[in-house]
């Protein structure tokens, strides 16, 4: 937001304010449910929310170093499978979002003068990272609604009942 308010290079023409924007939203949507919707895995919401930012740390950090690892190798074949790699894990949020800053910050290297196109295309990964996130928002909502409405979830019985006798 700073960057933007300074008019810096960074954020850029071409659609990639609009980019950031949608990136950083997306991020904060998913990872403000996705904690409240594996309530039923830990045992109270005081846990989720002293356990879950360590846990969430270590999810990130392992695979983005792999993922970074294999794709700054020489070797296609290696760049290939961290791309692969980091397209599968961008299903944690902090990956999609690190992942998104990283297409937007090296852009113009890689793409040479952008356009609203190239932006939003595939290619970037840009979008790729925008709509895992939403996606993620969206289903950690879901379940949080699920979960709110006080249905019983078939792995957690728990989840949901009221007095230890109903556990």
């Amino acid at each position: 937001i700073a960057a933007a308010v300074a008019g810096s290079p960074v954020i850029g023409g071409g659609g990639r304010w609009l980019a950031w924007m949608l990136l950083m939203v997306s991020y904060a949507a998913a990872s403000l449910s996705m904690p409240l919707s594996l309530r039923p895995i830990f045992k109270s919401e005081e846990i989720v929310f002293e356990v879950f930012p360590t846990i969430l740390n270590l999810l990130t950090i392992l695979p983005f170093l792999a993922v970074w690892i294999l794709s700054s190798q020489e070797d296609q074949g290696a760049q290939d499978a961290g791309r692969a790699l980091g397209d599968t894990m961008s299903v944690i949020p902090t990956v999609a979002y690190q992942r998104g800053v990283q297409a937007l910050l090296t852009s113009e290297r890689d793409f040479g003068p952008v356009s609203w196109a190239d932006s939003f295309g595939w290619d970037m990964r840009v979008i790729h990272s925008i709509v895992l996130c939403a996606a993620v928002a969206l289903l950690s909502t879901l379940v949080i609604l699920h979960q709110s409405a006080g249905r019983q979830w078939p792995c957690c019985p728990s989840v949901g009942a009221t007095s230890a006798t109903e556990r």
